[in-house]
């Protein structure tokens, strides 16, 4: 029984326990922040632990998409060169090459890029392929636009159409002369000197709409 003047101190703490007396009161007060903090702090740590893990797992997903972005871009690259010395070669060989022919050259495939669905590379390569039956450097222009346009008409490969219109050059109207029967009517003659490049006039209208669709 309390002294008078005293104060019965009666404290009901969170665990449903009631204590009484200041001392008491405090000691489990002091307890129950302990705990209290010790929940928040393995809570914190769980916490981090779960964000550090997150944080590593994107930084490797994204590192992992940058380096395939990388490895492609080398690819490309390397897709690039090859075509580009091709092309050296070939001209070369003709006794035409200078820088700025080679470079007159890649532009065109640049332009050819953005006018149609054939990457620039592809483009050079056919250039370099046709150069080698064209009597010039922009022959062989004329001889890779006429392949497309020919190969939007009839769905064929552009390789087969520059060699197939290539031929010509020696006077054999070829394969070519299967698909565009026009071709058939020229003389030898013409179709050494270049005739059978204009695709356009034996299938006028389609082929440049098949040319804008390639």
């Amino acid at each position: 029984m309390a002294e008078k003047g005293d104060i019965d101190l009666i404290i009901t703490l969170d665990d449903g326990s009631v204590v009484k007396g200041l001392a008491v009161a405090e000691k489990r007060s002091e307890q129950s922040a302990d705990k209290i903090e010790g929940n928040i702090s393995d809570g914190l740590r769980r916490g981090f632990r779960v964000a550090a893990t997150a944080a590593a797992a994107a930084f490797t997903a994204a590192a992992a998409a940058a380096a395939v972005v990388f490895s492609k871009g080398i690819d490309a690259a390397k897709i690039q060169e090859d075509a580009v010395s091709q092309l050296n070669q070939s001209l070369k060989s003709a006794g035409t090459f200078t820088e700025e022919a080679s470079l007159s050259l890649q532009r065109y495939a640049a332009t050819i890029e953005d006018t149609t669905r054939l990457g620039d590379e592809f483009v050079i390569q056919q250039l370099a392929l046709a150069r080698g039956f064209a009597r010039s450097n922009e022959e062989a222009e004329r001889l890779v636009g006429a392949a497309i346009e020919l190969s939007a008409f009839t769905g064929g490969d552009l390789r087969q159409s520059v060699i197939n219109i290539g031929k010509t050059f020696n006077g054999l109207v070829g394969e070519l002369g299967e698909t565009v029967g026009s071709v058939r009517t020229l003389t030898k003659e013409q179709l050494q000197s270049g005739a059978a490049i204009d695709l356009g006039q034996h299938h006028p209208g389609q082929c440049r709409q098949g040319h804008r669709h390639f």
